[in-house]
C-alpha cells in the first residue's frame, strides 16, 4: 500500500456503497508504472513533432504506409501503459485510458499542424483510437487482473 498515491478524492461523489467515486478507480499502481507512461508520453511528442524522415525516393510508398501504420501500434502500446497505471481493470480505468490516450493523440495532431513541415491529419487520429480501442477491447487478455 505504500507505493500506491491517490491522486483525486473528491469527498462529495460517493457510490452506491459509500466509497469516493474517484478512490476506487483513481488509485495507481507503483510510481514506475507511471513513471514509464510518461517517459513513453514524451517519445511519442519527440517522434510527433520532429521534422519527418527523409524516405529514400523508390521507398517512398512504403515509407508513408509504414509511418501511417506505425500510429496503431504506438498509441495502442500508450493505452497498455495507461491501463497498468490503474489500479483495478475497471470500466472507469477504460474511460480513462481511452480520454487520455486520445486526447494526447489529437493534441499531437494540432501541434504538428504548428510545424511546417507537418500536417494534421484525422486519418493518424483514427489510426491513434484504432490501436487504443484494440488494446481496451483485448485488455483482459492484454493486461490481465491488474
Amino acid at each position: 500500500m505504500k507505493d500506491e498515491i491517490l491522486i483525486l478524492k473528491d469527498k462529495d461523489l460517493k457510490t452506491k456503497n459509500g466509497r469516493s467515486f474517484f478512490t476506487s478507480t483513481l488509485i495507481l499502481k507503483p510510481l514506475s508504472f507511471i513513471f514509464i507512461t510518461f517517459l513513453y508520453m514524451s517519445f511519442l511528442a519527440y517522434v510527433s513533432l520532429r521534422n519527418p524522415m527523409l524516405v529514400i525516393e523508390e521507398n517512398e510508398e512504403i515509407g508513408k504506409l509504414l509511418n501511417n501504420l506505425a500510429h496503431i501500434p504506438a498509441y495502442g502500446i500508450l493505452a497498455f501503459l495507461l491501463l497498468k497505471c490503474f489500479k483495478d481493470l475497471n470500466v472507469k480505468a477504460k474511460v480513462y485510458t481511452l480520454v487520455i490516450s486520445l486526447g494526447y493523440g489529437i493534441l499531437m495532431e494540432l501541434l504538428q499542424s504548428l510545424n511546417p513541415n507537418r500536417l494534421c491529419s484525422l486519418g493518424d487520429i483514427i489510426r491513434d483510437l484504432v490501436g487504443i480501442g484494440f488494446v481496451i477491447l483485448f485488455s483482459r487478455q492484454l493486461v490481465g487482473k491488474v
